[in-house]
């Protein structure tokens, strides 16, 4: 199976790409690089907030038994103390004894009953102390958690702003390069369609050069198979002073033909004039109001001269008909100095189907 070549617009796609890579890259990389950290420090903060706590509620708890041991060893001691007092009290006679046993009596209660409220606060305030640390630890890994979303929201919205505008020149460059590749293809068009043209025009003046070539080898090959001093047809040549006479009248008549040219919209009108003559008047300007001489124009001194001059003006050389109308008179086209061939302009080509597309470019 033949392997599938890439198309143009996935070409300049990859192209693209890679243009974008080379600019965001490394804001793409930043990025990754602080989601990353954030996620350490996250996890980082979470160990933390449970060790602090752990260890907290472990002191607290270890403690417990320690102070309840401490206070119960007083209550002993205080206990001990007071037997050691009481048979004494109790020995005691007359009116105030009585009094004295049952302060004794009252004080050992009281002290006791406070050695129970302090062991009791002391107990208590070692378990706030767990139930603290244990908020403790549940705040901070909250406290890390919430940190850890806000810092990663952030990342997110510049990473998305970052792909927007990634994307964004991303399809600015593919349509940079397709439009830069179009310009060069549209002038290669334009180049090679130019060349053709040129080629063209070469080829014709070629073919046309080749063509006047012929003719004239012709006519040679013509003039020489004839007896000397005859004309294509057997017509006898005339003298080289009749062909200066009508070499001069055509001279004469090609000066006044170019300098009427363009008062005529066609050869038949000026020749008609040229045929007749033109006398010299005096005309009015429409525009002005002044006078004008128009010296008019000569009347040709024959027909043949003035079909000549016609020919080499407007058609650059003589015709085929002319050449026949000559040589029936006598005269040689090459003695009277006169261009032979009609240079007619080449025949225009057909447009290239590839012009209409480059232009619509």
């Amino acid at each position: 199976m033949a392997k599938k070549t890439k198309s143009r617009r996935s070409r300049f796609a990859e192209d693209a790409a890679l243009q974008a890579l080379v600019r965001y890259g490394p804001e793409e990389t930043g990025l990754q690089a602080l989601a990353q950290q954030a996620k350490a420090d996250y996890g980082v903060s979470v160990r933390q907030a449970q060790t602090t706590g752990d260890l907290t509620l472990q002191a607290a708890k270890e403690a417990i038994p320690g102070v309840a041991r401490i206070y119960d060893q007083a209550g002993l001691d205080q206990a001990k103390t007071a037997s050691l007092v009481s048979p004494e009290l109790a020995q005691l006679s007359g009116p105030g004894a009585g009094v004295l046993q049952r302060g004794g009596a009252l004080e050992v209660a009281q002290q006791l009953a406070n050695l129970r409220a302090s062991k009791a606060s002391a107990l208590e305030d070692l378990t706030t102390r767990q139930v603290a640390a244990r908020q403790g630890q549940q705040y901070g890994i909250l406290n890390a958690r919430q940190k850890y979303v806000s810092d990663i929201q952030k990342i997110l919205a510049q990473s998305q702003g970052l792909a927007r505008q990634k994307g964004a020149f991303t399809a600015s460059t593919i349509n940079s390069l397709a439009e830069a590749a179009a310009g060069r293809q549209n002038r290669k068009d334009v180049a090679r369609i130019s060349q053709e043209g040129q080629n063209a025009r070469q080829e014709d003046q070629q073919n046309f050069t080749a063509s006047q070539k012929e003719r004239d080898r012709k006519l040679r090959r013509e003039l020489a198979d004839k007896p000397k001093g005859t004309l294509p047809g057997g017509t006898k040549l005339n003298t080289p002073n009749m062909h200066g006479r009508v070499a001069d009248q055509v001279k004469s008549l090609e000066a006044v033909i170019r300098e009427h040219k363009g008062d005529y919209s066609s050869r038949h009108e000026l020749a008609q004039d040229l045929l007749v003559g033109v006398p010299a008047s005096t005309v009015t300007d429409p525009k002005t109001g002044a006078k004008l001489k128009d010296p008019g124009m000569p009347k040709a001194p024959s027909q043949l001269a003035l079909q000549a001059a016609l020919d080499v003006v407007y058609n650059g050389g003589i015709s085929r008909g002319t050449a026949r109308a000559l040589h029936q008179r006598g005269y040689s086209v090459n003695m009277l100095g006169l261009p032979s061939g009609t240079k007619t302009k080449p025949k225009p080509r057909l447009k290239n189907p590839w012009s209409a597309r480059v232009s619509a470019r």
